[in-house]
């Protein structure tokens, strides 16, 4: 049996912890269906490039990250409420993704993150100052999960106090791609998506006649490149695909430098103090531990690579992650090395046209979050066994669930 065959990313230890499953697709079949999921997935280093760029062949407007259809009375409920599945920043292709593209460009761009550094500092310090003098932390529930959820927020003009319904919102949205679901639950879901929908398009609207500044004004402002305004809906759906794609990576890549920092207790001090090392930290990271493990592609048409035909209209999962430890790319690509010479050429956050346009907002978060941790923290340790340490047992996303830390508070 060859090694590929004895994985499959429907098995919740597979998808917890999926790198011994890259490693054998690359090495005997680096275009492989799973036999779980039924996906094709793409894992070497050069198709992943080639795939990127291929617009055409490899379309990214399918279905597996907004659902379109559902059951009689979640749909009825969905209809009622003037309800419509839009593709817009990740699910068009070009030239329609222009447009889109266009607008997400200028929500993030360095200028305006770099502006907003003194912003993610304060909130950095207020969150540790809840808890430095504690010795202990819940990382997830009180810096990892709220520093990227209030930083959106800050930005999209939502009150602090909406976080926790913005997350029942957003977690409604995936809640309703979960496949098995009964049909009561999805009705509970599309209501809670619905309220989420009017509760931005109320935002947005206030947000137009507003002062400019912020993000929310641009979204609320910004045109197609011929000058046409966005539906309401359009800008509700880019709302939406930039809230929590600005909120749930950063969290889990948060988490995971925690991590690494914590069982490499010698990375603090050699951190600590020292920017440069700190953003080849983040670099190489983000290259071994990317959030986003997959990123769902569409067959346009029967598509031969590497030896392998994909039929038209098949799933295919682009997997950067997997391309991120190709040796053909990087020489012991699974070792972490902080002075890899070109670490910061990892496709963590995709690659050509569909390049995450919140790269520079995730990479500034998390420099000065690891940074002011270190300033604030020191002897950072686990609060619990290794092995108590979770993934989600999901495909697409690499994320810890748990990461309880005990610490002692920087003197002075």
């Amino acid at each position: 049996m060859r090694d590929v065959d004895q994985f499959s990313m429907a098995d919740p230890a597979t998808a917890s912890c999926p790198f011994a499953y890259y490693d054998a697709m690359r090495r005997e079949e680096p275009v492989h269906r799973d036999p779980g999921t039924g996906f094709w997935w793409v894992t070497s280093h050069e198709l992943n490039i080639q795939c990127l760029m291929d617009t055409e062949r490899f379309s990214s407007k399918g279905d597996l990250l907004i659902k379109k259809h559902f059951r009689p009375r979640a749909q009825a409920l969905w209809d009622a409420a003037g309800m419509k599945a839009i593709d817009t920043l990740v699910t068009t292709d070009p030239p329609e993704h222009d447009d889109y593209r266009s607008v997400g460009i200028k929500l993030f761009s360095y200028r305006t993150v770099e502006d907003m550094v003194p912003q993610i500092e304060k909130l950095a310090h207020e969150l540790i100052d809840n808890f430095a003098a504690k010795g202990t932390v819940d990382f997830l529930r009180d810096f990892a999960r709220p520093l990227p959820a209030t930083i959106v927020c800050d930005e999209f003009g939502l009150p602090r106090a909406d976080q926790p319904s913005f997350k029942a919102w957003t977690d409604a949205l995936f809640g309703m791609m979960t496949p098995g679901i009964s049909e009561d639950t999805e009705v509970e879901l599309i209501q809670k998506v619905i309220e989420m929908f009017r509760y931005l398009d109320a935002h947005i609207k206030q947000a137009a006649q507003g002062p400019a500044g912020r993000v929310i004004h641009s979204l609320a402002t910004l045109n197609r490149k011929d000058g046409t305004p966005f539906s309401a809906l359009e800008r509700s759906w880019m709302a939406i695909t930039t809230f929590a794609g600005g909120n749930d990576t950063t969290r889990n890549m948060l988490s995971s430098c925690m991590h690494k920092l914590v069982l490499c207790p010698e990375l603090q001090e050699t951190l600590r103090g020292n920017d440069d090392r700190i953003e080849r930290f983040v670099e190489e990271m983000l290259r071994l531990e990317s959030s986003v493990q997959g990123l769902p592609r569409v067959a346009t048409c029967d598509i031969d690579i590497a030896g392998v035909t994909i039929p038209k209209g098949a799933n295919i999962v682009l997997c950067p992650p997997a391309a991120n430890r190709d040796p053909a790319r990087w020489p012991h690509p699974a070792e972490f090395d902080l002075d890899r010479p070109d670490g910061n050429r990892h496709i963590a956050f995709g690659h050509g046209r569909h390049a995450c346009f919140g790269m520079p907002l995730a990479r500034r978060e998390l420099q000065i979050a690891i940074r002011i941790l270190l300033e604030r923290l020191r002897d950072i340790r686990l609060a619990r066994p290794e092995e108590e340490v979770k993934h989600l047992p999901v495909p697409f996303f690499r994320e810890i669930i748990n990461l309880p830390l005990v610490f002692s508070p920087a003197m002075g």
